[in-house]
C-alpha cells in the first residue's frame, strides 16, 4: 500500500467530488528509510546518520502507470554506519514534509531488496532505478 491515506482521499475528492488535487510542490524529495511506513505514510524510520541528506529526484511523464527518475540520484558519502535501508519515501520538501508515496527498495525485477549504508557508502539510483509504480496502489 504505497499511497499514504491522504493522498487517497485527494485522489477520490478529485475523482468523485470534483475538488482540486493539492499543487505540486517546486521539488520532489527521496528519503531513504530503515522501516516500513504505515498505511498512512507516517513512521518508516527514515536513515539518520551524519552525511545522509534527502535527494532531489525528477521523474518522466508516466506510462502504463509507472514513473521513474530521470537522471542519478547521488547521495552524499555516509560518515558512519546508516544501517539497512528497505524503504523509500517520495517527500514534498528536503526536511520534514509530507509523504506522498512510499515503496519497498527494488530491483530491476521488481523484487524487494535491501541496501546496506556502511560508512563511506554513497547510496545511488541509477536512471529509471527508483519507480513508482502505480499499479501497486490500492484505493
Amino acid at each position: 500500500m504505497p499511497l499514504p491515506t491522504v493522498r487517497k482521499h485527494d485522489v477520490l475528492n478529485n475523482l468523485f467530488r470534483a475538488t482540486a488535487m493539492p499543487a505540486a510542490p517546486a521539488a520532489w524529495f527521496v528519503a531513504l528509510c530503515r522501516s516500513a511506513p504505515g498505511a498512512d505514510g507516517s513512521g518508516g524510520t527514515e536513515v539518520v546518520v551524519a552525511g545522509y541528506a534527502r535527494q532531489a529526484v525528477t521523474f518522466r511523464v508516466p506510462t502504463n502507470g509507472e514513473t521513474d527518475n530521470t537522471a542519478v540520484i547521488q547521495f552524499p558519502t555516509l560518515t558512519a554506519d546508516g544501517g539497512i535501508a528497505s524503504h523509500f519515501k517520495i517527500m514534498d520538501a528536503s526536511t520534514v514534509g509530507n509523504v506522498v508515496f512510499f515503496d519497498n527498495l527494488r530491483d530491476a525485477a521488481g523484487v524487494a531488496i535491501t541496501r546496506t549504508l556502511g560508512n563511506g557508502s554513497a547510496p545511488s539510483f541509477d536512471i529509471a532505478e527508483l519507480r513508482v509504480d502505480a499499479n501497486r496502489v490500492n484505493l
